[in-house]
Parts: structure tokens; sequence; C-alpha cells
């Protein structure tokens, strides 16, 4: 993507940042060429289509700025919608049971499958990924068993997967199959991925959703990108496995005349995969659907 001449954030100003970051990048560089690169398999122009200087940078830009949502809205929104909620009984629904056993079976089958190939630590990282942690994290919330304890948890968690669907949606868009051996696992991506998409307006129907203001927004925020720049972003380097996009964006979007071939388009990205979060969660949280589950859990 060409940015105009008059936009703030072009590519001199990316050249400008990653020369004076650059020097002191140095001992990134050196612990990726003894892992990520060593083992990898991204050739070193993709592996640093941004320069080292300017992922230091942008560490050193976002870590104010998560601080600041972490205390100013991530604290007191779990401390007064989690920890203080009411006890109130989990309902029990049976569909709960099947796809919280359907999504821990596909997940429990990649790691055997990721598991039993050469260099199966690096091959384990896969399973990092967005719509795997998604995966097992949505299998938790579904196989709790009914009891009041944790149910403001299982809501919780529920409103920031709801906020996170974009991921099953991108993924289902661009699949990667490059890893897979048999004919079964393609029909398995399609299976497993369908459940996530349709999870967040199962959950808005059944359990309800809590409203999106804005202390869950910005704690979603918080926690998206916490874990995409300070989790994914290393477990790249060390892995040497573009997790979720981190090292460069998808293939597709590098060619000349792409929209995303910008050194800038971790800031960009982000901010398209937020909104598309949000108006997926707004949906989910369609009032006819709160009006369905209540019905529902009435009857």
């Amino acid at each position: 993507m060409v940015l105009p001449s008059w936009w703030p954030i072009n590519h001199s100003l990316y050249v400008r940042i990653s020369d004076f970051f650059d020097p002191y990048a140095k001992p990134l560089v050196e612990l990726c060429a003894q892992t990520g690169q060593y083992w990898g398999k991204i050739p070193p122009e993709l592996f640093w289509y941004r320069r080292p200087g300017f992922h230091l940078f942008e560490y050193i830009v976002l870590c104010p700025l998560l601080l600041y949502w972490f205390r100013a809205f991530a604290v007191p929104y779990i401390q007064k919608k989690v920890h203080a909620a009411p006890c109130v009984p989990k309902p029990y629904f049976l569909l709960d049971f099947l796809m919280g056993f359907i999504l821990a079976l596909c997940w429990l089958i990649q790691f055997y499958f990721k598991a039993t190939r050469p260099n199966p630590l690096v091959q384990l990282v896969w399973l990092a990924v967005p719509c795997h942690m998604m995966t097992l994290t949505w299998a938790w919330v579904l196989l709790q068993p009914a009891r009041a304890a944790n149910y403001a948890y299982c809501q919780f968690i529920a409103s920031i997967l709801s906020l996170s669907g974009w991921g099953p949606y991108s993924a289902s868009a661009f699949p990667d199959w490059s890893d897979h051996q048999y004919w079964f696992e393609r029909p398995m991506f399609y299976v497993h991925h369908f459940i996530l998409l349709f999870l967040p307006h199962y959950w808005a129907w059944q359990h309800g959703i809590p409203p999106l203001t804005k202390p869950l927004l910005f704690t979603y925020l918080w926690a998206a990108t916490t874990i995409n720049f300070y989790i994914y972003t290393p477990l790249s380097y060390l892995s040497g496995i573009n997790v979720n996009y981190n090292l460069h964006p998808h293939l597709g979007m590098i060619k000349p005349g792409a929209v995303m071939d910008t050194r800038w388009y971790r800031f960009i990205v982000p901010e398209t995969v937020y909104a598309f979060g949000v108006l997926n969660y707004l949906i989910a949280a369609h009032p006819r659907l709160q009006a369905r589950g209540s019905r529902v859990k009435q009857n």
C-alpha cells in the first residue's frame, strides 16, 4: 500500500525509526539467529520483513499504553464484574457439553499430529495460534459443571472470546493446510472452525452476553494486544513459525500493490480485526437473541 506523502506514518518515517533503534536491537537479532532462524523455515527477508529496530520500537510504544489500559479498565472491570459478581448457578445444556467435547477432541487430535512429526517441540507451537487457543478456552468454558462458583468467570471469558470472533473468520477465509497429512484433516478443520464461528451467537442465545461497555472493550483490547505482541511475537522469534502473522503478513498481502504491503501493517491490522470483533459481538448480543435465550431458560 503506497501511503500519501502527507501521511505522517509513511515509509520514510519507518526507515528513520528503524535506523535509530537498529543498534539497540542487536541482542534480538543474535537471539533469533540462534533459535527461530536456525531451525525455522522462514527466509531472512520475511523473518525481518520489519527491521529489528522497528520491532523494538513497537514494544516501547505499546508498553505504557497497555499498562494504562490494564490499570484503568481491565483491573476495575474484572474486580466489579467477575470477582464481585453474585453467585448464580451455571445452567446446564446438553449442546454445551457436545460442542465442548468436540472442540477438546479436535485439539487433542491436533496435539497428536504435531507431537508425532519431526521437530515436535517446534510443531507444537502451532497449537498456540489464536484459533487453537480459542478452542481450548471455549472447551474449558463449555465443559464447566453446573455450579455457581465460576459462572461469572465463564461469562467474562465468553465475552472476550466473542470479541475475538475475527480469528476463525480469517482462518476460514484463508485456510493454511500446508502441514496436513491425512484426508480427514480438512473436513475436521471445517467442523472445528464452524463451531468457533457459531459459538458467540450460541452463547448469547443460551446464556446471555454482557453489554459492550467501554471498560469491557478496553479490557479486550488490552488482552488481545498483550497476547499478540508480548506472547505470540516472542514465540515467533524462538520457534521460527509465523504465529498469527507477527513476523510478516499473509503472503497474499505483500505482493506489489497489495493493501497491506507496508511495514506498518501491525498497526493497521489490529484496528481492522478489533472492529470486526466488535461487529461480531454486537450481532451475537442482538436483543432478539438475548430475548430468545431468556425464554429458553424460563422453559
